[in-house]
């Protein structure tokens, strides 16, 4: 990010903005924040309470709750943690290439991933994924295209996983261990 743009700064962090500024204002975004939503597999005690009776929100105690989560929001922003519509996967290499080399004895295997091909099943409607190694090491940010395959989604299944390409050096630039 040495050579960035003011323009390209502020793309990068209207989501962050959008989100700090929604708190309390937004029911919804307070809701989400506070943890008590449908998609939460274990909720709190509180956060059951909320979902049951929406109207807590205004109670004192969540009210300040909710200003020390966009204190803490505004801190990890500052500090360059921004929200993007990213996450933590394991990565892993064509399985598939791994297989036909194993069981088939092929010395080359041609693989289900083409070269400068991931294939992660919860950015189905990436065409492209930026991967970088958390922590980072350098600069490096590979650009892939996120094969979409019903084959591929076949063999890979429901796994929280990015598979790469054995034919890409991706491998190497992102050092995996």
């Amino acid at each position: 990010m040495t050579d960035i743009t003011s323009n390209e700064i502020n793309y990068l962090i209207k989501n962050t903005i959008k989100e700090i500024n929604s708190i309390g204002n937004d029911f919804q975004t307070s809701m989400r924040l506070l943890g008590a939503t449908k998609n939460n597999i274990n909720p709190s005690w509180f956060q059951q309470a909320l979902i049951l009776y929406p109207e807590l929100i205004r109670d004192p105690y969540c009210r300040d709750i909710l200003k020390q989560t966009k204190i803490s929001l505004v801190k990890q922003a500052k500090a360059g943690r921004l929200r993007v519509n990213g996450g933590y996967y394991f990565v892993s290499p064509d399985l598939y290439a791994f297989c036909e080399w194993l069981f088939l004895g092929i010395k080359n295997p041609k693989g289900i991933l083409q070269k400068g091909e991931v294939y992660c099943k919860d950015f189905k409607d990436n065409k492209k994924l930026a991967c970088l190694r958390s922590p980072h090491l350098y600069r490096e940010w590979p650009i892939r295209i996120n094969n979409k395959n019903t084959e591929i989604e076949y063999w890979f299944g429901n796994t929280k996983c990015i598979y790469t390409s054995c034919h890409d050096l991706i491998s190497k630039i992102l050092q995996f261990d």
